[in-house]
């Protein structure tokens, strides 16, 4: 998504705007439903600063039971821009210049919703997951299988250390 400074009045205003995820090229395909944006922007005559909220829907699998559940993402971002040429480095500062007609904000909302997205995918925080012997979601109806307790592969390094125990 590009702003045109020209078209922006000094002081304070809400933009809002309604993306796609092709948009902002992302090729996850748990991200469907549309992400609606609200930029806040404060423009000065020589700044400007913006603090971006991205939110959406996402429909995720969960890891532990596999059933499918949608989630509410949300994010923030902001971004200076400034015409000073001796600022300091930095990634969330753009430098325009007199001839500078917009600025893209692509690559800040793509950040922005890519890093709200959860690194672990559960549909609730106690989700007990699935049996390991019989398969069974154990959320809707708990199995009475017995877990293997005990791996046989183990059991050299087992007897090992019962011969130090019983040494010490």
């Amino acid at each position: 998504m590009k702003l045109r400074i020209n078209a922006l009045r000094e002081g304070f205003q809400t933009i809002k705007a309604a993306l796609s995820s092709a948009e902002l090229e992302i090729t996850d395909d748990s991200l469907t439903q549309p992400i609606a944006l609200q930029l806040d922007v404060d423009k000065g005559p020589q700044d400007m600063r913006i603090i971006g909220t991205v939110t959406t829907t996402a429909n995720f699998t969960c890891d532990r039971c596999l059933s499918a559940f949608d989630q509410n993402l949300q994010s923030t971002f902001e971004v200076f821009a400034s015409t000073a040429t001796k600022l300091t480095r930095d990634d969330n500062l753009i430098v325009i210049t007199p001839n500078t007609q917009e600025i893209d904000l692509t690559g800040f909302i793509r950040d922005a919703l890519l890093l709200s997205l959860p690194m672990k995918v559960l549909c609730r925080e106690d989700c007990r997951g699935l049996c390991p012997v019989c398969g069974a979601d154990r959320n809707v109806n708990p199995c009475s299988c017995q877990a293997q307790t005990e791996d046989e592969r183990w059991e050299p390094l087992n007897s090992l250390k019962t011969c130090i125990t019983e040494e010490n």
